[in-house]
C-alpha cells in the first residue's frame, strides 16, 4: 500500500540529529510550506510572521526570509533533492504525479494534481492542514525530478508563488509552452 501523505510529509525534512540538519530545517519548512505542527521532531520557532506563508515559495523566498545567498539555497535545494531520490515513497509520488498530469491531457493546476494525490492516498489531518502537506510532497516530488536526465516535469510558480502549475515534458508537446499556456490561461481567468 502507498504511504499516507502524513507518512510522507513527516519524512521530507530530516530529523535534527546533526548539525547540518537542524541548520537546514528551517528554509525547507518554509520551501514545503510546512509549520512546526506538520514536524513534531523538529524544534521549529513560531510559523510565518505575517501568518500567510507562499503556497509554492521560490529560491529568492528561501534566501530572503532565512537570509541566506544563492550558493547557500543552492547547496540546500541540491541536499534535499538528494535525500527525497533515496526514498521509495516519494519515488512512488512522482510515480503517481505523472498518472496525474498524464490523466488532465498533459498539463494540471499543482493544488488539484495536490488533492488528488491527497485523495488517492489520505491524510489524518484536518482542514487546510492536509492541503498544506499534500502540496509539500507534490514539491519534493518536482524538485526531486527537476535534476533527473529524464525529468518529467515542467512546472511554473504564478503570482509570486500563490499558486504554480505542472505540465508533462514529452516528444509530442513542448511542457514548457504548455506550462506557459496553461499560465496565460490562469491570468485571464482571474482577471
Amino acid at each position: 500500500p502507498a504511504a499516507s501523505i502524513d507518512l510522507l510529509a513527516a519524512a521530507l525534512v530530516p530529523k535534527p540529529t546533526t548539525a547540518q540538519a537542524r541548520a537546514d530545517a528551517p528554509a525547507l519548512t518554509t520551501l514545503l510550506g510546512l509549520h512546526g505542527a506538520d514536524m513534531p521532531h523538529l524544534p521549529l520557532g513560531e510559523d510565518d510572521e505575517d501568518g500567510a506563508a507562499l503556497a509554492w515559495p521560490g529560491p529568492a523566498d528561501l534566501a530572503a526570509r532565512h537570509h541566506l545567498d544563492r550558493d547557500a539555497v543552492h547547496d540546500l535545494l541540491a541536499r534535499a533533492r538528494s535525500r527525497w531520490a533515496k526514498q521509495p515513497g516519494i519515488t512512488q509520488a512522482r510515480n503517481d504525479i505523472y498518472a496525474i498530469i498524464e490523466r488532465a491531457g498533459g498539463v494540471a493546476p499543482a493544488d488539484e494534481v495536490a488533492l488528488t494525490l491527497l485523495a488517492q492516498r489520505g491524510s489524518t489531518a484536518t482542514g487546510s492542514d492536509r492541503l498544506r502537506r499534500a502540496r509539500a510532497v507534490v514539491r519534493a516530488a518536482l524538485e526531486t525530478e527537476s535534476v533527473r536526465e529524464s525529468n518529467r516535469f515542467t512546472w511554473r510558480r504564478l503570482g509570486g508563488g500563490a499558486s504554480a502549475v505542472i505540465a508533462l515534458r514529452s516528444d509530442h508537446l513542448d511542457g514548457e509552452e504548455l506550462a506557459g499556456y496553461a499560465a496565460s490561461l490562469g491570468v485571464v481567468a482571474d482577471q
